[in-house]
């Protein structure tokens, strides 16, 4: 399998949950996130993309009772959340979370919501989604 359709460095690669089947996230260098399904063994369609304003450093699937959602951060310090829903579309928020790039995050444990998000200058911001 090769995930060749991204234009620049893959800098991370992230899966759902199996009740969602066989679904990827990818982000990169070239400011885009691709969310992929497997639709055949080893063929792989790209079912989403979404353009950031700067290279998407890191992203992460929501564990399954969040439902399927995907947080990414980018270079400019925004964080992208994209939901899939009921009806089959994608939609995407987009939010202003950090000063500096975001280079890393993490969803809570489903028992208490909430989102890890760090930065460059070594500054961890919880962000409780209650």
């Amino acid at each position: 399998m090769s995930l060749c359709r991204h234009t620049g460095p893959i800098w991370q690669v992230s899966w759902a949950h199996p009740k969602y089947e066989n679904v990827i996230a990818t982000c990169g260098y070239d400011k885009t996130i691709k969310i992929w399904k497997e639709t055949r063994i080893d063929t792989w369609e790209c079912v989403y993309q979404f353009e950031a304003g700067s290279s998407v450093n890191s992203c992460a699937f929501a564990p399954w009772e969040y439902g399927l959602f995907l947080i990414a951060g980018s270079a400019d310090g925004k964080v992208i959340v994209i939901e899939k829903a009921k009806d089959d579309t994608w939609t995407q928020n987009t939010f202003e979370a950090h000063d500096g790039g975001i280079t890393g995050l993490s969803w809570g444990p489903s028992t208490n919501p909430c989102l890890l998000l760090a930065d460059n200058s070594s500054y961890m911001d919880p962000k409780n989604q209650k």
